[in-house]
């Protein structure tokens, strides 16, 4: 097994942060970059940029979270807090106990009571309501 300075780190989620924050751990490390379409996965690697940002030669980008998850122990997820469940339950098949995940999304994840939305909610209370990292748990 590789030492783990030795190995790439993880980034999923190819959006203005997590691009962000993959050309700053390119700097130092070779980096795994998530996207989930394959059309962003292309541009990447063919152009080298992404949303009008040069990207960083140490990226690689992926749209296989299997491949990231596999080479990469620390992995940022950055997406969206609306995907961050769902990403989670993508990711989750692939992830052992020495992964180490540093979430880099703001908000909550919000489930409503059935039939219920934000405006006419009564009874929004703290089981409705769950953190990043609580969704990671």
């Amino acid at each position: 097994m590789k030492n783990s300075s030795d190995k790439p780190v993880g980034v999923i989620g190819a959006g203005n942060f997590g691009s962000a924050i993959a050309n700053i751990i390119a700097l130092n490390r070779k980096v795994i970059l998530y996207a989930r379409d394959e059309k962003v996965v292309e541009h990447i690697r063919d152009k080298r940029t992404n949303r009008g940002h040069k990207m960083h030669e140490n990226i690689e980008p992926t749209n296989d979270l299997a491949y990231l998850a596999r080479n990469c122990e620390v992995i940022f997820p950055i997406v969206p807090s609306a995907r961050f469940r769902s990403m989670m339950k993508d990711l989750s098949p692939f992830l052992h106990p020495y992964h180490m995940l540093i979430h880099g999304t703001k908000g909550f994840d919000i489930k409503l009571p059935k039939g219920e939305n934000l405006e006419t909610c009564k009874t929004l209370n703290r089981s409705h309501v769950k953190t990043m990292s609580e969704v990671i748990r």
